[in-house]
């Protein structure tokens, strides 16, 4: 009966031995896996905060060029009232703006082409 419980308790050893070998060589897993995770955290912590400072500096740099936009509008509309108070449209403003450009050039271009007169013609008659 001494030998079956000293083999039982040589048994139990084995096993709890072995139990405890196994939980170690866990502990040493998870604690690798955890230490693997923290990094990715921190690494996906320092990427979020890039991403967020970039977006930070897209809506600010958005609200610029909606304050551009905006006083650009704001002139335009400025401009077109003014039109408007004087009775003059668009259409109205290039009619008058194309008709004055040809007046303008048309005598300086007919100056040096005067037709011979009456006196040139006699003059080269009398020739």
């Amino acid at each position: 009966k001494w030998e079956e419980e000293a083999v039982g308790s040589y048994h139990a050893e084995c096993v709890s031995s072995n139990l405890h070998t196994r939980i170690l060589l866990e502990e040493n897993l998870i604690k690798k896996k955890l230490a693997i995770l923290q990094q990715e955290s921190k690494e996906i912590h320092a990427d979020w905060a890039i991403i967020h400072q970039r977006l930070v500096e897209l809506n600010l740099s958005g609200k610029d060029e909606q304050e551009k936009t905006s006083k650009l509008e704001t002139q335009e509309h400025q401009v077109s009232e003014t039109a408007r108070e004087l009775g003059l449209d668009t259409a109205e403003e290039e009619s008058i703006l194309q008709n004055e450009l040809p007046r303008q050039e048309a005598p300086a271009e007919h100056h040096p082409q005067h037709p011979p007169s009456s006196s040139d013609e006699s003059s080269s008659d009398e020739s």
